[in-house]
């Protein structure tokens, strides 16, 4: 009867730890999918933050230009007709780049605020895996202590 609840325990430790090892395998595949998506989420991250940058220089050189038309439009204010229907033009140039500049310094705000949001949730997906991790290495201990238990 002892042999036998002896026997009986050894097939339970075993079936746990079985149990436990394939809960290791999907714990640590589960980790790995994590591990990609966020290396993936990372260039993603990469790459909106290029085309920030883009955008910036494309903004900056705007708002050049739109200093560079006010200089002229104000130098040319005092000349002849041929020279009010030039400044008329001009006027309409600095409009257009103003109102360009306005919806491009939109979008980059649009675009920072966006980068801001997946940077964060970047971070929060980084500190999952992370505890995943702790999480698998501590199932790999009880895992070791189950399998030297069940062997003795």
């Amino acid at each position: 009867e002892d042999l036998s609840s002896l026997r009986g325990q050894h097939d339970q430790e075993g079936r746990e730890v079985d149990d436990a090892k394939r809960e290791r395998v999907r714990v640590g595949m589960e980790l790995e999918t994590t591990k990609r998506d966020l290396a993936r989420t990372h260039a993603a991250l990469e790459e909106v933050s290029g085309e920030v940058t883009r955008v910036r220089t494309i903004l900056d050189a705007t708002l050049t230009e739109r200093d560079e038309i006010l200089r002229r439009s104000v130098s040319l204010a005092d000349e002849s007709s041929e020279t009010s229907k030039t400044n008329t033009k001009l006027r309409e140039e600095l409009a257009d780049v103003t109102r360009l500049h306005m919806a491009a310094s939109a979008q980059v705000v649009e675009y920072e605020r966006e980068l801001s949001k997946a940077r964060a949730l970047t971070n929060r997906e980084k500190e999952e895996v992370d505890t995943r991790d702790r999480e698998l290495g501590s199932l790999k201990l009880q895992l070791d202590k189950v399998a030297g238990s069940a062997e003795k």
